[in-house]
């Protein structure tokens, strides 16, 4: 894939790249797995951030900056959790057409020459 400099693109990129593998490789990917899309220059997300119960951690893995931290905190899950929610309902579905969109994977393509 080569490197990109932009983190929001190489995250969009790596996104795109293991939808169109794993639904290349299985049309039914997408009855066992939801996927929602958000495309916009505004929103970037550099970390992973991670809800269990009442313990929210987030991990960052960004150039020379890796971190990670777990906090418990019930106010904490509970506005991280309605900031996820508002997300997934304003985020498109990711359909098959949606990812054929993006065109053929370039790696499933050479995998299944052999």
């Amino acid at each position: 894939m080569g490197s990109i400099s932009n983190p929001k693109l190489r995250s969009l990129k790596w996104t795109k790249h293991v939808l169109t593998y794993q639904y290349g490789r299985d049309k039914k990917y997408l009855q066992y797995n939801e996927f929602r899309y958000i495309d916009s220059s505004i929103f970037n997300l550099y970390q992973e951030i991670y809800l269990i119960n009442n313990t929210v951690k987030i991990i960052s893995t960004e150039e020379d900056e890796i971190w990670g931290l777990s906090i418990k905190s019930k106010s904490l899950a509970k506005s991280l959790r309605s900031v996820f929610l508002v997300l997934w309902q304003t985020a498109q579905p990711v359909t098959a057409e949606l990812i054929k969109s993006w065109g053929e994977n370039v790696f499933l393509k050479e995998e299944q020459k052999r």
